[in-house]
């Protein structure tokens, strides 16, 4: 029951990833320089991140510790919602 749960911690972790990827670039069109070269750096950490838990959260099963790979494969959800609030918040100020 706990590889089924780090397997759907990594799914989801991989697709809220991929959702905040494609939020930042439908943001990318109609942006200035600057604001470009902040959407690029968001998007090189998400990618970084998701790819990182769902590497660990493999071998973290892979080495037989499934409940740790459920939480480093949810890793990366929570950092996308985190990075999603960051965003959202210095771009009401501007």
């Amino acid at each position: 029951m706990s590889y089924v749960l780090a397997i759907l911690a990594a799914a989801a972790g991989a697709f809220v990833s991929f959702l905040m990827v494609v939020l930042l670039f439908a943001s990318a069109p109609n942006s200035t320089p600057a604001q470009w070269a902040e959407i690029r750096a968001w998007l090189i950490a998400v990618t970084l991140v998701a790819l990182g838990g769902l590497v660990g959260s493999v071998w973290l099963m892979v080495v037989k510790r499934p409940l740790v790979g459920a939480g480093l494969g949810a890793l990366p959800a929570l950092f996308c919602i985190a990075s999603f609030i960051i965003i959202l918040r210095s771009q009401r100020g501007a």
